[in-house]
């Protein structure tokens, strides 16, 4: 891939290109339409699925064709106003309220940090050094994925480097991407040493444990910091300059 192509692809976040895609399929395999198509197609499309599929799947599925339509250089059939008209309708007859999330009782994550202090604890205890780490590392991320409401992805593209912790004050991570950054400006987080499942502190145990803090001694040359992502396929190691995959964290948080 050249570079050109590649600043393309990275404009685009990897999961719009995959529903995009499949709502193309959708179009012209479920519905049986044809690319390019009219607005009273689209309409009508609207309309057979008006049903059963909700208001924001119909919006995104609009979404796809209109990018279908500018990427191949054909006029944008989605903006007519049979189309505004439409929607208002659909949203008059099937009328239904936004799903959300069930919030998580705190009951859950304290129990998650409970064990995790608990085995590092055990681990330390019986010279396990790779778990008392693996085990640190789980609980920095549990705690602060918790308190900031990090998504999967947040997480592993979490890098050392971007985080400044301020002892018993707080910390401050930067994140590149994320899903509410439609423009990728990068967001800049806080998070305040609490009293209890601290996150803070979590963090702080875990970069010294696997000395991932800048330090001075004999065996160093100036000033050392190592880099990097959170590393959560390695934990025992220090570092790694890949990305983490999405597997591992999502068996820590089941």
């Amino acid at each position: 891939m050249g570079k050109l192509e590649e600043l393309i692809a990275a404009s685009e976040r990897e999961n719009t290109r995959r529903s995009y895609a499949s709502a193309v399929r959708h179009f012209e395999g479920e519905w049986q339409g044809v690319l390019p198509t009219t607005t009273d197609a689209i309409a009508r499309y609207l309309a057979d699925f008006s049903a059963t599929l909700s208001i924001n799947t119909l919006r995104q599925r609009l979404a796809a064709l209109s990018r279908w339509h500018a990427d191949h250089g054909f006029s944008d059939p989605t903006k007519g106003p049979m189309i505004r008209q439409v929607l208002r309708g659909i949203r008059s007859v099937h009328p239904a309220a936004e799903k959300q999330a069930r919030p998580l009782a705190i009951v859950i994550p304290q129990q998650v940090d409970s064990w995790l202090e608990h085995a590092g604890a055990a681990a330390r205890s019986r010279g396990d050094f790779p778990n008392e780490l693996r085990y640190a590392r789980n609980r920095s991320l549990v705690l602060l994925g918790f308190w900031r409401g990090f998504r999967y992805d947040e997480i592993v593209r979490l890098r050392i480097e971007d985080i400044e912790i301020v002892p018993g004050e707080g910390l401050t991570c930067y994140l590149g991407r994320s899903k509410g950054d439609r423009q990728n400006l990068g967001r800049e987080l806080k998070c305040p040493t609490l009293s209890q499942m601290c996150p803070v502190r979590a963090l702080s145990h875990w970069k010294a444990l696997a000395g991932l803090e800048p330090r001075h001694d004999a065996n160093s040359e100036g000033h050392e910091r190592r880099g990097g992502r959170v590393d959560c396929r390695n934990p025992w190691r220090h570092c790694t300059s890949e990305a983490a995959s999405y597997q591992p964290v999502r068996r820590l948080h089941a």
